[in-house]
This record gives C-alpha cells, sequence and structure tokens, in this order.
C-alpha cells in the first residue's frame, strides 16, 4: 500500500508489517515520527471505536536506515530484526531504533530465550515468596499483566464459577468449558465457535464483551483442579506462543501449589 508522501506499507507474515518511510531517515526525524505515533495516541496505544468492540491497538516496532545504518538490504533487515526483539524483549508496545553501539552485538536468539526466562523465574520467586493461591495469583498477576498485556486474569476451580482476580465482584457460572478443553490450552478471538460447544460458557462471555479468550488447565495429566482465563474486554488479538507458555507455566505452578501446600483457589476457600 502507498502511503501519500511518506513511503510503502505491506504485510511481511504473520502479525508482521514493513514500512517504508521515505521521509524520515535520521535518528532525529524517526524518534519525533515514533513519539507522535506512540505518546501522542494518534495510532497506536489507543482504542479505535468499530460498531460492536473497541479494540485497543497495540504495536512493537523496531527500525533502522538506508544508507545511515547500511547499504545492504539483508544486513539492514537483520538490524531492523534486532530492534524489534529488543523491543519486544523491554515489555512490547514501544520502539526502538537501531544505534550501533547499543544493538550490534545483540544475538536475537539468546535474547528472545531471555524475556521468557526472566519472566518465568520472576514467577518463581513470588510463588515462592507468598503463600496461599489468592496472595499468589494477586502477586503475580501485575508481571503478567505487564508481559503479556491483560487488564485481570479469570479463573475457575473444580466448580466451574468463574471468578476474576481484580474485581472480586465477578462471578459467571462456566460449567460447560470442559466441552472446548480438547487439550491443555485453547484460544480464539471468535466466540461463535465457544458458543457451538460451550453455550454457557460463551454466554458469559458475550455478558461481558470478552471477545478473545486464552486458556489452560490447572491441573495433572488426569486431574483437573480448574482453568486460567485470559479474557480481554472489546478487544480481537491473537495470541502468541509466548503468552501461552507462560499462561501454562502459571497453571502448573498452582496446581503443584495444590499439592505441596495445601493450596485452595478462592472459590474453594469460600465452600470450606
Amino acid at each position: 500500500v502507498i502511503l501519500a508522501g511518506l513511503g510503502v506499507v505491506g504485510h511481511d507474515g504473520g502479525d508482521e508489517l514493513i514500512f517504508i518511510d521515505l521521509i524520515h531517515i535520521t535518528y532525529t526525524d524517526k524518534k519525533a515520527l515514533l513519539n507522535k505515533i506512540y505518546h501522542e495516541h494518534t495510532i497506536l496505544r489507543r482504542s479505535y471505536e468499530l460498531e460492536d468492540c473497541a479494540p485497543y491497538i497495540t504495536a512493537t516496532t523496531g527500525c533502522a536506515s538506508f544508507p545511515d545504518d547500511s547499504a545492504d538490504y539483508d544486513e539492514l533487515f537483520a538490524m531492523i530484526d534486532k530492534t524489534l526483539y529488543r523491543g519486544k524483549n523491554k515489555g512490547r508496545n514501544c520502539y526502538i531504533i537501531y544505534v550501533e553501539d547499543k544493538h550490534k552485538v545483540i544475538e536475537i536468539q539468546k535474547m528472545a530465550g531471555h524475556s521468557l526466562v526472566a519472566v518465568a523465574k520472576a514467577m518463581v520467586r513470588r510463588f515462592e515468596f507468598t503463600e496461599g493461591a489468592e496472595d499468589r495469583l494477586n502477586t503475580i498477576l501485575p508481571l503478567l499483566a505487564e508481559e503479556i498485556g491483560i487488564t485481570d486474569l479469570y479463573y475457575t476451580d473444580r466448580s466451574c464459577v468463574m471468578r476474576a482476580v481484580i474485581d472480586k465482584s465477578f462471578r459467571e457460572d462456566v460449567s460447560d468449558i470442559e466441552n472446548i478443553m480438547s487439550g491443555d490450552i485453547y484460544s480464539t478471538n471468535e466466540i461463535g465457535k465457544i458458543e457451538m460447544c460451550a453455550p454457557v460458557f460463551g454466554m458469559a462471555l458475550r455478558k461481558h464483551t470478552l471477545h478473545t479468550v486464552l486458556i489452560t488447565r490447572i491441573g495433572r495429566i488426569r486431574e483437573t483442579d480448574g482453568f486460567l482465563i485470559c479474557a480481554e474486554p472489546h478487544s480481537f488479538r491473537i495470541w502468541q506462543d509466548e503468552e501461552c507458555v507462560l499462561l501454562y507455566f502459571l497453571a502448573k505452578l498452582i496446581a503443584a501449589g495444590i499439592r505441596l501446600d495445601g493450596d485452595m483457589l478462592p472459590g474453594q476457600q469460600e465452600r470450606n
């Protein structure tokens, strides 16, 4: 797609776009443009009002310039890739401009793995220094929210009543949630698919305008203690592999706490 006066934008595969900017070449010009896009909420970090929802749009951007940074396409693309991964490693929803002194030595594979490992370690530390499933969820949620961009975390125990970590008044019957869980992880942003197999769960999601869902099972091989649910209001998104891994890892931590420490999810505490 040609953008009048600026350049060209195209789809690079998956959820990645390439923008060839013919105007903002210098570091100062690139920073001014990206500041306007990100910090003035003209394009990113804002909601777009549509007929049925208001998706909140974010992006992570990496950029480098021809010929200042490199005159070779492959090398220039590698620089952009490094800054993109640096932005994801830094916390996403931000931009990184290539600077040789800062980014030349970056190794993408190590950096991509480091972020996931660092978050997993932080989750374990918070788990170890906190007692009780409810307090552990309260402690880990800010870390998880920052890493995968969720506003709340939902869960069920074996009673299949859906609750929220932040919104303590949230209570919904999701007794047929098991119908959509053929494995340990499930994700979709098409609520119609859920309603076909689990109409009770689908009704609860629609009631709270929760359009995008990531679910993982809490438990062991043949024993289910409940489910962890990421479900965002007025939002459509594709859940990334690392986001699924972190939620799955948290579910396993909770399952271990139930068996080793005698933890009870808040719903179980209320019934006891």
